[in-house]
């Protein structure tokens, strides 16, 4: 393609030399035998999509490369809006990448296949007056990392069932709370919500497990309009970055994000969507590294 483009080792985050790594936009693995997917009249390649051109399943709009994206040229999974090149992005970009490292490493890792046991998960969303235009059932663990996430789009009643099929039984373990959020009129979140576990797993056995590594973390946030200007410190141990979320006064997550580790002062500028700003009532923050393990929970609050 006439480009010279450095790979990156997603366990490390070191960049692969010398720079000879090919692009693939997208790759579809076939087993031995099995013969390869064919676009339908519309162009579509891939399962459960709407419009035109896509590749993957569950797309809704026209040119989307990926899972479950809303609009027209994204590539990734979830996305909203128009040539976003992430996972889970809201709005319009001009075709530029907007994913750090370890959201690629996040998102790699979410794709890797299971290897022991599965099971079944089920959400049950009822909004009663309305019907959504789009909703997503989404699984965290307590240092808010995604566990997985499932979507209906257009769904026809008040009342929307959504299985997540096939699951590692090892991140149901890890499962620490869930969030259904809810879109009306395309792209807007109408409403953020916490799911109940109905049928939830014993307690462990043996004593509490310890205190977190990094212990407690300082911090605080400022919202100016849809900007939301966050500030933590770090004295020992410094993480591999932060894992943050924003949730609606119900307790439901709004949006999840990563921020890379700066230094022991940290400052960054998130920016919302007025809708999702009109929702947000509250932050929190966990410092994480892989190798020792996460600190304290940090809840951020802001003047309205």
């Amino acid at each position: 393609m006439g480009l010279s483009v450095s790979a990156i080792r997603m366990s490390t985050l070191e960049i692969v030399t010398p720079r000879s790594t090919e692009i693939l936009v997208a790759v579809e693995c076939l087993k031995a035998g099995q013969k390869a997917c064919t676009a339908d009249s519309s162009g579509n390649i891939g399962s459960g999509s709407k419009g035109k051109n896509n590749f993957g399943t569950r797309n809704v709009g026209d040119d989307n490369i990926g899972n479950s994206n809303v609009g027209t040229a994204n590539w990734g999974d979830a996305n909203k809006g128009k040539g976003n090149r992430c996972f889970n992005s809201v709005g319009d970009r001009k075709v530029v990448n907007d994913c750090n490292l370890l959201q690629l490493r996040k998102n790699a890792r979410t794709l890797a296949a299971p290897k022991d046991g599965f099971n079944n998960i089920t959400c049950v969303v009822t909004t009663g007056r309305y019907v959504p235009f789009y909703i997503q059932c989404s699984l965290f663990s307590s240092n808010l990392t995604g566990l997985g996430r499932v979507y209906e789009n257009q769904p026809s009643d008040t009342t929307t069932t959504i299985s997540f099929k096939g699951r590692d039984s090892k991140l149901s373990a890890a499962y620490s709370f869930g969030s259904a959020m809810i879109f009306v009129g395309g792209l807007y979140i109408h409403e953020a919500t916490p799911l109940a576990l109905l049928n939830p797993s014993p307690p462990p056995l043996g004593p509490s497990p310890p205190p977190p590594i990094f212990g407690n973390i300082d911090g605080s946030v400022t919202k100016n309009g849809n900007d939301f200007s966050f500030s933590l410190k770090f004295v020992d141990n410094p993480p591999e970055g932060v894992n943050y979320a924003f949730f609606s006064a119900a307790g439901g997550l709004v949006l999840a994000s990563t921020q890379a580790y700066q230094s022991h002062l940290m400052t960054w500028t998130k920016t919302l969507t007025s809708a999702t700003t009109a929702l947000a009532s509250y932050a929190q923050a966990v410092a994480y590294r892989s190798d020792v393990g996460t600190s304290s929970t940090l809840t951020l609050r802001w003047e309205s």
